[in-house]
């Protein structure tokens, strides 16, 4: 519904393409949409179109959060073997939203590479399989490295965690080589 700036064709429907461009350029916008610059940027994914679930009975649209957040607390929950709390959340394995019933918008290939490009995760729906998390990109488009995408961010995470709780067994502890050699020891041993 923005007029300016402007992601709709003359016909009124959805253009993917200027999404990814920030607007259509060609109506001269007062400023270029996108997901943001500076550190944050590699710490958000940005989940969409809304999603149609029944509530009390009636089928209404909701933004995603919560089914979204649903699938990545199932990497916590499940029993399969080889889940970590870094699995990747996409696709017909881990990224699966059982509770949706439909999208608020269907995309085509086209539009899922334009929003892979710009750093969105849409949500869609495959055929014997349901609704499902298309991509597990950051908003850090550019330059593209290990941090474009979640499951490196929740390594990191996770690698702190752990390093921090190994860490607090030190506090107070004279700054021996000893204790040096100790704490790189441990501290290997959780990165590997």
């Amino acid at each position: 519904k923005s007029s300016n700036p402007s992601f709709v064709n003359t016909d009124g429907s959805l253009s993917s393409t200027y999404i990814k461009e920030g607007a259509n350029q060609e109506l001269n916008p007062d400023f270029l949409y996108s997901f943001g610059t500076g550190a944050g940027r590699s710490t958000v994914g940005y989940f969409f179109p809304y999603v149609k679930v029944a509530l009390n009975g009636v089928s209404s649209f909701v933004p995603p959060a919560a089914y979204v957040a649903s699938a990545y607390m199932r990497k916590f929950t499940t029993s399969v073997a080889g889940v970590q709390p870094w699995t990747i959340v996409a696709g017909v394995n881990m990224g699966r939203l059982p509770d949706i019933s439909g999208t608020e918008i269907d995309f085509t290939n086209d539009d899922l590479d334009n929003f892979s490009d710009m750093g969105a995760n849409p949500l869609v729906f495959i055929r014997n399989v349901g609704y499902i998390i298309n991509d597990e990109n950051t908003g850090q488009v550019f330059p593209v490295s290990s941090l474009s995408y979640l499951h490196s961010r929740e390594v990191l995470i996770e690698l702190e965690n752990q390093l921090y709780d190994m860490l607090l067994r030190y506090q107070w502890k004279w700054n021996t080589p000893t204790i040096r050699s100790e704490i790189k020891y441990r501290a290997d041993k959780i990165c590997q």
